[in-house]
């Protein structure tokens, strides 16, 4: 038994894309970041309008609208839903999987290598996190890692298209997350072009480059400059408080973190690797010198560079998981079998781990977490079991048990995670059991939230809510591209008498009103609890109605 052949490859893509896809829709869009993706194109597809992103009402340009326009698109296929919020995040990875695949093939020239590559980026927990959660980041990976896979063909093939490929498709990572896009296909430039020479290729297609050069800026920068032609304040706002502010002036964000931030946490987001890239680290004087080029340039060198930036999140590090996994892979391929015993301890163990973990949950042995457990979730349960039985049992082929051990991951914990989501929801930051609420009971109220944009209510309700400000800085909108002050209609300002006489006015008809059960009512605002006297309490969410 081996792990070779295209079959086996189209096998495994299908069941990991399967996997994904499991009860996707399970459990509500989560705030706030996934709630304010999914909400924005919920608002611009009402609207019709595919240049102008809205966010609660108020034009929002903080990100580039790829992302919107896609998840519009799902939008428009499967109707309103988290299934289609999350869909193309799904397909994004099934896509990012075959790449990983190709462009490993590609450097490598090893089939069983490319497989093992795969199977390395299925198994990494930054992915997964960046499949379940809608933000811009796994378009941005999907696009970077296109990028520089076309930008490869083109060097062996010394084929014109695939540079126009690669040129759209960068374009295209702008249109997603603006500059960042650069940051990995340039530091890939040197590594693809030493794996396949060709000094004077450029200089022979020196006009195709630059042609490719002003495609990518078109692709790339037409929806910025669509903008900045109606208003010249944009340049202002994309280039300094979009761009220098994010990298240098984090605080504004409140995103800073220490220059060890990614290195710290890069060891849990890839733990199923993590054996084999200790491997790499503490013998990479042995190991082929094209892997550690391309390691060197395409993981460490965008990893201090985004150490670099004073604005962090996890996320941000996602475009170097493909070169991570390319790497390993070759590193996996080309391991010793005393090597691949220890990875095989490390890998069981975790994934043992996991799986008693799984036990602990169904049988609600942790305090404060109870679940019920369905047929559902016994079946997976001893498919798990069945799963992990047979990695184990075949440690004599440690390749193909090593594999096996990484996929427990993506093929049992992500499906099998989704039934425990979707009875926690209110736990993980979904209030989809208070908009139930409101729909079931109160369905022509209007929505008051405290202190509070909940994009996941309105997401749900499908409807504009109010958003009572008291003291929370996520609050101070960006609203000089407003053509007017009707914004100020759903944004009131509890702080300001003009706000308090529109609460008023909406407590004086039919209306919920939401806050966080640790958030206390200021003793000046009881007013507003005194007008509704009934209560109902949904994890850490309270609402109030009458």
């Amino acid at each position: 038994m081996e792990l070779k052949g295209e079959k086996f490859f189209w096998f495994l893509l299908l069941l990991v894309f399967a996997a994904s896809l499991y009860h996707l829709g399970g459990w509500g869009v989560t705030e706030t970041s996934e709630a304010r993706y999914a909400e924005i194109p919920r608002e611009m597809l009402e609207a019709g309008d595919w240049i102008y992103p809205r966010y609660l009402g108020i034009l929002h340009f903080d990100k580039p609208p790829m992302t919107y326009w896609i998840t519009m698109l799902s939008y428009k296929i499967f109707g309103i839903s988290e299934f289609s919020a999350r869909f193309p995040l799904q397909l994004a990875f099934l896509l990012q999987i075959f790449i990983v695949y190709k462009l490993s093939e590609l450097l490598f020239k090893e089939r069983d290598t490319a497989l093992l590559s795969a199977i390395c980026y299925a198994s990494l927990p930054l992915v997964l996190m960046s499949i379940r959660n809608l933000t811009t980041d796994a378009y941005l990976n999907t696009f970077t890692l296109l990028t520089v896979y076309f930008y490869a063909l083109y060097r062996k093939s010394h084929r014109i298209p695939w540079l126009l490929a690669a040129s759209v498709s960068l374009g295209l990572g702008v249109l997603t997350k603006g500059p960042f896009a650069f940051i990995v296909p340039v530091c890939a430039l040197y590594p693809v072009n030493k794996a396949f020479p060709a000094p004077d290729l450029w200089r022979r297609h020196w006009l195709a480059v630059v042609f490719c050069g002003i495609l990518a800026a078109a692709v790339g920068g037409s929806w910025f400059l669509y903008l900045i032609r109606q208003s010249p304040e944009f340049y202002n706002f994309f280039i300094r408080e979009q761009f220098i502010d994010r990298v240098s002036n984090a605080d504004s964000l409140k995103r800073s973190e220490p220059f060890w931030y990614y290195f710290a946490f890069l060891p849990l987001l890839i733990f199923p690797c993590l054996g084999l890239l200790l491997h790499w680290i503490f013998n990479v004087r042995k190991k082929p010198s094209e892997a550690n080029r391309l390691g060197f340039f395409t993981v460490l060198l965008p990893l201090i560079i985004f150490s670099l930036s004073s604005s962090k999140l996890v996320l941000y590090i996602l475009s170097v998981s493909p070169f991570i996994a390319v790497c390993l892979g070759k590193i996996f391929s080309e391991m010793g079998s005393k090597s691949l015993s220890r990875v095989f301890v490390f890998n069981a163990a975790f994934a043992l781990l996991l799986y008693l973990g799984l036990i602990l949950l169904s049988s609600n042995a942790i305090p404060n977490l109870n679940f019920t457990v369905n047929v559902q979730m016994i079946a997976w349960l001893v498919f798990a079991g069945i799963f992990l039985a047979v990695a184990l049992k075949l440690f004599l082929q440690k390749k193909i048990s090593i594999s096996l051990l990484m996929l427990f991951l993506p093929l049992i914990i992500i499906p099998l995670s989704t039934n425990y989501l979707s009875q926690i929801e209110t736990e993980i930051g979904s209030p989809k059991p208070v908009s139930e609420f409101i729909k079931k009971e109160k369905p022509h109220s209007s929505v008051l939230a405290w202190n509070r944009v909940y994009n996941s209510v309105a997401f749900e309700l499908k409807k504009q809510i109010y958003s009572i400000k008291y003291e929370n800085y996520t609050l101070n909108r960006e609203t000089r591209f407003q053509p007017d002050d009707s914004w100020k209609d759903s944004l009131l300002d509890i702080n300001t008498p003009e706000g308090q006489q529109q609460v008023r006015s909406l407590l004086g008809g039919d209306c919920v009103f939401i806050h966080l059960k640790r958030e206390k009512i200021p003793e000046e605002h009881g007013w507003i609890l005194a007008e509704l006297p009934q209560e109902k309490e949904f994890g850490k969410y309270i609402i109030r109605y009458r």
